[in-house]
């Protein structure tokens, strides 16, 4: 089998031809890998702001009901801090008002899952207290309407 000159050129051109693809495959493999590799180094530190960013969210939140505890806990003891030996006690409009707010404050934290003793430390209110005014919220309909948020004594 006699190859003619054209044959010969013409695989000399399909080898070059092959050959340059080959360069341009590998270079395009390389610039491909380092691409990779800048935006695997990208991720890494945006997780890490991430999770930077989440733990300072899940401080602030901690904070924020911490200060909405105390400042609960100190709008219910006011009354009882401002009573001093030469002051008179409240007045009724006033302590019912308290009432109201402190039982408000019952019924909400119960509904956010918080059991009766922790809301009897918190509001300076006795355990008895507490689940006298969820079975009466739960009985008038405004309270959580199962009883399993109300703790019972085992008295």
């Amino acid at each position: 089998m006699r190859l003619t000159t054209f044959t010969i050129l013409l695989l000399a051109v399909l080898l070059a031809a092959a050959t340059v693809k080959i360069f341009l495959l590998f270079h395009e493999k390389r610039s491909l890998a380092a691409r990779l590799a800048e935006t695997e180094t990208r991720l890494h530190a945006l997780n890490q702001k991430f999770d930077t960013l989440r733990f300072r969210l899940e401080e602030l939140q901690n904070f924020r009901n911490s200060m909405t505890e105390a400042e609960l806990t100190t709008r219910l003891q006011w009354p009882r801090l401002n009573l001093s030996p030469g002051k008179s006690p409240l007045s009724s409009r006033d302590a019912s008002r308290s009432s109201r707010e402190k039982y408000t404050y019952i019924r909400a934290l119960s509904e956010k899952g918080m059991p009766g003793k922790e809301i009897a430390k918190i509001l300076t209110v006795s355990e008895e207290e507490v689940q006298q005014v969820l079975a009466l919220a739960a009985l008038t309909g405004e309270g959580p309407p199962d009883s399993t948020s109300i703790e019972k004594n085992p008295a």
